[in-house]
């Protein structure tokens, strides 16, 4: 039968038999002649978007690890919170899932399900790669400290939060306060807050990193903060989605809003008088779309990234929101790069290990000197 040494899409790094991969399910977002975005097409095969990584493709659900099997496909699969959920969704294993996707021979008797099966392909990468990425990009680069002194995050704090008082300010209306500290308080927009400690005015400040730093200039210590650490020690992704699934416990169930659209659709149909079963049957199709649109505006209206991946809300949970903070942070990285998540499967039997060594010699050299000269 022969092997197979396939590409990783993002590292161009060739994977060969038991290599720990990421396996992607990538879900196309657009075609050539319909990209969002901004996109420039003054030549047929030239792409300037504001898309970056995604621009074709984008991650159906969170990357599956395992090994590479030499084969084209993968084995020894770790089986997660992520792995049964798409096992549950789909009623297939995980393994029948990823070979369905790299054979193209997916089908389930739901229509939906059905063509989102359809449309699946895949791409790979290096899993040390993936992993060494998202540490550096998250320990140097990306660290919660440096987001923004929103309203979410001074609650995370601790702080109070009174939109009734009068601030006297048109734009940064919110009045903030710490219980430990009555006289260190703030005026914000939502997003920015100008800060004030016995009633003279401090610095602007636009970041919990500079939060911390005007605590201390004032001789303030951290009593009474809550949740410091967490500034410290997650990156801005991991952080957002921790306050995210607080923050939606406090919300209605997706139980709730079912029994609140069946309760809808129940007075509907005692209510339909005249109308047509296609008629009626549009209606309902309508009510349910904007009763799940709205559910969906009220649990993700603080994350972009989940409002244009409805695909990936699944994994907004305790339990997998450190794997979703991670695929963003990669996606954040790739864009940076100049990559593009695109499916392959590309690779010549038996591979040619001697001429990957060359490649990587080669592109080597040309890093070293790029580095010797400042050119990075």
């Amino acid at each position: 039968m022969g092997c197979f040494n396939v590409a990783s899409t993002c590292s161009g790094l060739s994977l060969g038999c038991s290599d720990d991969v990421m396996f992607f399910p990538l879900i196309p977002i657009s075609n050539y002649n319909k990209l969002e975005g901004g996109v420039m097409l003054p030549h047929t095969s030239y792409l300037v978007s504001n898309e970056g990584a995604c621009i074709f493709y984008k991650p159906f659900c969170l990357p599956i690890k395992g090994k590479y099997n030499d084969y084209g496909g993968i084995e020894d699969i770790v089986e997660d919170e992520n792995t049964r959920y798409l096992e549950e969704f789909f009623d297939m294993t995980i393994q029948e899932f990823v070979d369905g996707i790299q054979e193209g021979n997916l089908s389930h008797e739901d229509p939906e399900k059905d063509e989102i099966l359809n449309s699946l392909s895949g791409m790979w990468e290096n899993a040390v790669f993936y992993k060494n990425m998202i540490n550096k990009y998250n320990n140097k680069f990306n660290l919660s400290h440096e987001s923004d002194v929103s309203l979410q995050n001074l609650k995370h704090l601790n702080f109070n939060i009174d939109k009734n008082k009068d601030t006297g300010d048109e734009r940064y209306t919110t009045y903030v306060s710490h219980p430990s500290y009555p006289e260190f308080y703030g005026h914000s927009d939502g997003t920015w807050t100008h800060f004030f400690h016995k009633e003279k005015r401090l610095n602007s400040i636009y970041d919990i990193k500079s939060l911390f730093k005007l605590i201390k200039s004032e001789g303030l210590d951290f009593k009474g903060i809550k949740n410091v650490s967490d500034f410290d020690n997650l990156s801005t992704h991991e952080l957002k989605f921790k306050l995210l699934i607080e923050r939606n416990k406090n919300l209605k169930t997706p139980n709730a809003v079912n029994n609140d659209t069946e309760e809808l659709l129940k007075s509907l149909e005692e209510n339909r008088k005249d109308m047509s079963d296609e008629d009626f049957e549009k209606l309902k199709s309508r009510v349910i779309a904007v009763m799940t649109d709205s559910n969906d505006r009220e649990l993700y209206r603080d994350s972009y990234f989940l409002q244009n991946n409805k695909n990936l809300h699944y994994a907004a949970t305790e339990k997998l929101y450190k794997q979703l903070a991670d695929l963003c942070s990669f996606i954040d990285i790739m864009h940076s790069g100049n990559k593009l998540f695109m499916p392959t499967q590309n690779g010549e039997q038996e591979g040619n290990h001697q001429l990957h060594l060359e490649m990587t010699k080669e592109t080597l050299k040309i890093l070293n000197h790029k580095l010797k000269i400042g050119n990075f």
